[in-house]
């Protein structure tokens, strides 16, 4: 599931939620056109969806998502709704192509 917010016929921001039924939703990818940044849309469509949830998915307990911990925009958003960092992950890289031991 989703939310967006429209300008006119145009998607100018949006998120996706998904769930297995069970007690986790994993929100993911919020994305505002660079045009539209820093009007609050990507919280408009979290706060929306975090509360469509709320209303007709009592079983979630709990929404996880991710965000780099550089993006310093998305971790206040994130934030302000009331997410807590509940862990942090180390991301690796293999270059390519690899540096193979001789």
């Amino acid at each position: 599931m989703g939310a967006a917010v429209l300008a006119g016929p145009d998607v100018v921001a949006c998120t996706e939620l998904s769930t297995d039924g069970g007690p986790l939703a994993a929100q993911h990818d919020t994305v505002v056109v660079p045009g539209h940044r820093r009007r609050g849309l990507g919280t408009a469509v979290k706060a929306a969806l975090a509360a469509h949830v709320h209303r007709h998915l009592p079983e979630v307990a709990t929404v996880r998502t991710t965000v780099n911990a550089d993006n310093g925009p998305v971790v206040g958003l994130n934030g302000r709704l009331g997410y807590r960092i509940g862990r942090r992950r180390l991301l690796v890289e293999l270059p390519s192509p690899p540096a193979l031991p001789r």
